[in-house]
């Protein structure tokens, strides 16, 4: 049995424009928010709670710091998104 492989037609290859490079949205504040807070957050945890015999529903205060740090890590990143890198990208902005 032979397998094709897809190949772009030749109308595109022919009218595509020059590669452009796209740049990176770089921001500190953005970087800050989205990924200094939660490092930070997670490795201050580990070393700040490593140590201790305190419960939390039931499960130790570590792992609870960890797994309340996977929702709060999503939301750093939305807020970096939202109030840094949005407007990069006027396909996603809703205008009113």
């Amino acid at each position: 049995m032979r397998f094709r492989t897809a190949s772009p037609p030749a109308a595109t290859l022919a009218d595509s424009a020059p590669f452009e490079r796209q740049h990176m949205i770089r921001s500190w504040p953005s970087l800050l928010i989205g990924l200094g807070i939660p490092v930070i957050a997670v490795l201050g945890g580990i070393v700040a709670f490593a140590d201790t015999s305190v419960f939390v529903f039931g499960i130790p205060l570590l792992f609870f710091w960890i797994f309340l740090w996977f929702p709060l890590t999503s939301l750093c990143l939305w807020i970096s998104w939202h109030f840094f890198d949005r407007q990069a990208y006027p396909s996603d902005v809703v205008s009113s």
